[in-house]
């Protein structure tokens, strides 16, 4: 009598190893000027808002879709683009918690120090030149308004900044919506890892605070680490149900 326990532990064991949660902006409300009070974006939103971020990570792979605006006048490619001619590109996605920092870049790109960052690697950041502010991705211009100071892309210096560690893959669907009631991009990374490696256990304890990523190089929008409500409610009644169980067990003792 006592296997049929075992068993449905056995059974739940791999659902431990699967962590998912959704990234909003807090500012995604429909805006259509850079004026609204609902907006968090310099210039147009077209060109930069950030809607959300869907992780789901699981025990030797991962899938994370982003949803965001990128160009002017609801563009139909990724391509960089011009804003008084200070050309911007595709921002990369940021993963951080205890222990670990990691970058993807969703375009290969080339940071003119030593090297290509490829696309869809999930890299290790090792020290701070592994990393780009806008001021330094876009030479400081002064003719445009932006965030200098925002973390916007991973940097390859040829000094050991960053590692390579998985090589996944970013699929990037255009024409998604109008930019307004819907975004324009949706990027989809995916990502295969040993099981049990460090890659896996860092990327199984990722929440949403180690969340960053900003829509283009001018750090014009950025999506940081806050949780849906509904997620957090899904963990309280998951927590609440878990307790439950386990008074239940100990009042039968």
């Amino acid at each position: 009598m006592k296997l049929l326990p075992t068993l449905l532990l056995a059974a739940c064991v791999p659902s431990a190893f699967a962590t998912s949660f959704t990234v909003t902006d807090p500012f995604n409300a429909p805006c259509s000027n850079s004026g609204s009070p609902t907006c968090d974006v310099i210039g147009d939103p077209l060109g930069f808002d950030i809607q959300k971020g869907v992780f789901n990570i699981g025990a030797n792979s991962a899938t994370i879709d982003l949803y965001f605006n990128f160009g002017l006048n609801t563009a139909t490619s990724t391509a960089p683009f011009s804003v008084n001619s200070v050309v911007l590109s595709l921002g990369d996605l940021f993963l951080s918690g205890n222990g670990f920092n990691y970058g993807i870049a969703l375009q290969t790109h080339n940071t003119a120090v030593s090297g290509n960052v490829t696309g869809g690697v999930l890299y290790q950041i090792n020290n701070a030149n592994g990393t780009l502010t806008a001021a330094q991705a876009l030479g400081s211009p002064t003719n445009i308004s932006y965030r200098p100071t925002e973390t916007v892309w991973l940097r390859n210096d040829g000094a050991n900044s960053l590692t390579s560690l998985v090589n996944g893959a970013v699929t990037i669907a255009g024409a998604q919506g109008n930019g307004v009631t819907a975004p324009e991009f949706k990027a989809t990374i995916t990502l295969n890892y040993v099981a049990g490696s460090s890659v896996a256990q860092n990327l199984q304890s990722l929440n949403a605070g180690g969340v960053h990523f900003a829509s283009a190089t001018c750090g014009n929008d950025v999506m940081n680490g806050v949780p849906e409500p509904a997620s957090l409610g899904m963990i309280g009644a998951g927590l609440l149900a878990f307790a439950g169980i386990r008074f239940r067990q100990t009042r039968k003792k």
